[in-house]
């Protein structure tokens, strides 16, 4: 601007001295004539000028500057603005050039930002001088503060009880919190962090609420993890404040959900109970995300009601047969909660096992058939590994080796169960307590084993070889790609001897010797080989291990299995014949073989009722075929009679030792 006016002066005393020059030299001798003339130059460049800027303005509101007097100049000069209006004097606002005189005040306006903490500019040039106004937007009121719930403990002496004296607030953490302005609104979303501390940013003069979620959200595609009433068309639980309203100051609220235990029984609301589910899912996620810190979890509903009974039934009404894991459309993890029965909200180790459950459903595979089992139970080898993987993940998870389960009276009475070193009556790889100390002894710092894997190379089993098995996932199938990444396989062998299980060389179980006791040469061996050429394997389906409360759908030798691998991709023919049934079958009853061809993990079904000709003095009119189209993949073939898989109070109970011939043709 200095340059500016300089080069200015000095044109104009240019001109002067040549005025000077020219009146000399028409002088002559005269005598005669006026003095020297002067010319006034316009001067248009004002003196610098500068704006008073403003902050703590107010969103979206109209800022006007204080005004500015313009001096310096002897001429009109050039106004402009940009990102505003001006004003000179009195008159309107303009955003168009104009110009200004000598000792006009001015002052420009523009609309505050729409945001927070957030500033916006205008510029006023005058003459090429120019100077810059800045209003910025004020600092946010915000509402803050921290989500607890009561967590309530299982102690195991004298009984396996909770103990509501030693209740505690536990922070909610990655709980969802929003707060909604009127009914139903949403007008900022947050979620808890470790502490259970949240903080939303809202503009004064609203009249709100918080309200937190049972839902633990990550977004765009991260995890949705909520706890719904089963019993109240599936609506989420949800803790609200009081409305209050906001304003430039800030705002602390704290939220705490509680138990409702009122010293002798729980009252008429029980907030506690859908966060301290929450917190175990919580704890769950850490696990995984330590060994996969950009693992993405598919959606998960929790269904928890203080309604909910172990009576199977209509599950709208509380009637949930248990708690359990339920895959699929409409599935999710159901839990008890009848006080004085069995309520599942403080028994966090059963939490984490249904979530076991889950995770191999959705980061590993999942080929248990699932069912009712007991401890020591003979089970099919994917139930064994199945609900062994539960029990030793929810130690995993709780960081407790201790499994409990609290129910009865003002839930006093229950069980507890050591992961490390529970009493087996029958070990092997069909006993869900023999897998479940093999995999927390894997897991666990070493104190009675050599070993101390950590959750690491268990993870990395799970979601690859485990998961990509051509076998059923079993035992077999984790600890042969187990030996494969960690090694350490002698100290693997001598863990797994300490359970009756051999030497494990492959993921089918080759070399396998009868189960303890009590033996059956219809169990081994585990995969029986089918050749693609017609040629007949038989295989006896047998309910010698279906006795008890827990029926007979999920246990050892009602199901058979078999692997073929078809040589060329195409379709084929399987045939399941009956050559053999006892002939103490009740009259009603004839076998019905049914066929489950499964895939990595992908299965079909053949199910088909007998044909009308079907009789136990007929078998070979008793029979199931199905042809599919195939690839040249390793296949595993699961073959049993129907009646087998149920209980022993079925309307069609087993009816025992069934045999079948197996083949497999291409069509």
């Amino acid at each position: 601007m200095f340059i500016t006016r300089l080069q200015q002066y000095s044109l104009s005393f240019a001109v002067v001295l040549f005025a000077l020059a020219l009146t000399a030299c028409g002088g002559g001798g005269g005598g005669g004539g006026g003095g020297a003339s002067t010319t006034t130059v316009a001067d248009r460049i004002p003196s610098t000028f500068s704006f008073t800027d403003q902050t703590g303005v107010m969103k979206n509101t109209e800022v006007t500057s204080a005004a500015i007097t313009v001096a310096g100049i002897n001429a009109a000069a050039v106004i402009l603005v940009t990102g505003g209006a001006y004003q000179i004097g009195s008159g309107s606002f303009t955003s168009d050039a104009g110009t200004v005189t000598n000792g006009q005040t001015v002052q420009v306006k523009h609309t505050s930002s729409s945001k927070f903490s957030t500033a916006v500019n205008t510029t006023l040039t005058i003459g090429g001088v120019s100077d810059v106004f800045t209003s910025t937007t004020n600092t946010s009121p915000n509402v803050s503060g921290r989500v607890t719930f009561d967590y309530v403990p299982v102690v195991i002496s004298p009984n396996v009880s909770l103990d509501y004296l030693a209740m505690q607030a536990l922070p909610a953490r990655g709980v969802t919190v929003q707060l909604i302005e009127g009914n139903s609104t949403v007008i900022g979303t947050d979620s808890t962090d470790v502490d259970g501390a949240y903080s939303i940013n809202v503009d004064p003069g609203k009249n709100v609420y918080v309200r937190v979620r049972s839902q633990m959200f990550k977004a765009p595609s991260g995890w949705d993890i909520k706890v719904v009433d089963n019993t109240q068309s599936d609506a989420i639980y949800a803790m609200d404040s009081s409305v209050f309203s906001t304003s430039l100051t800030d705002v602390t609220l704290n939220l705490h959900a509680d138990s409702g235990w009122t010293g002798s029984s729980y009252g008429e609301s029980r907030v506690a109970a859908p966060f301290a589910l929450l917190d175990v899912v919580y704890e769950a996620m850490q696990l995984v995300l330590q060994a996969n810190s950009i693992a993405d979890f598919p959606a998960l509903v929790l269904y928890w009601s203080p309604n909910n009974v172990k009576t199977s039934g209509d599950k709208s009404t509380g009637h949930i047969g248990g708690t359990h894991y339920l895959r699929g459309s409409g599935g999710g993890i159901f839990l008890l909660g009848k006080e004085d029965n069995d309520t599942d909200e403080y028994d966090r180790h059963v939490i984490a096992h249904e979530w076991g459950h889950y995770f191999e459903d959705s980061f590993s595979r999942m080929d248990s058939i699932g069912g009712p089992h007991t401890l020591n139970d003979y089970l099919d080898m994917r139930v064994a590994f199945g609900e062994g993987f539960g029990n030793a993940i929810s130690g995993m998870i709780t960081a407790d080796n201790v499994y409990k389960d609290t129910r009865g009276p003002q839930q006093g009475f229950g069980f507890g169960l050591s992961l490390e070193d529970s009493p087996e009556s029958n070990p092997g790889w069909y006993n869900e307590l023999s897998v479940q100390e093999i995999l927390w002894d894997l897991f666990d710092p070493a104190n009675d084993d050599p070993i101390e894997l950590g959750f690491n190379p268990i993870y990395q089993v799970l979601v690859n070889e485990h998961k990509n098995t051509p076998a059923l996932t079993s035992i077999f199938s984790f600890i042969t790609a187990l030996k494969k990444s960690a090694g350490m396989e002698a100290e693997i062998d001598t863990l797994l001897q300490a359970h009756m299980i051999a030497t494990i060389t492959d993921e089918y179980g080759a070399g396998r010797t009868n189960p303890s006791a009590p033996t059956s040469a219809d169990i081994l061996p585990i995969y029986s080989d089918l050749m693609v050429d017609g040629s007949v394997v038989n295989v006896c389906s047998i309910n010698e291990f279906g006795a008890g409360p827990s029926g007979a759908i999920n246990k050892l030798g009602s199901r058979r299995f078999l692997k073929f691998t078809p040589p060329i991709a195409g379709d084929y023919t399987i045939s399941v014949t009956t050559t053999d049934a006892p002939n103490s079958a009740p009259a009603s009853t004839t076998p019905d073989p049914e066929i489950r061809l499964n895939l990595m993990g992908v299965a079909s079904s053949s199910t088909g009722a007998p044909s009308g000709a079907c009789s136990l003095t007929d078998l070979v009119r008793c029979f199931e075929t199905t042809t599919q189209t195939l690839e040249a993949e390793d296949y595993v073939l699961e073959v049993y009679e129907w009646t087998n898989t149920n209980d022993n109070d079925d309307l069609y109970p087993p009816i025992g030792r069934t045999c079948f011939d197996v083949k497999v043709i291409s069509s």
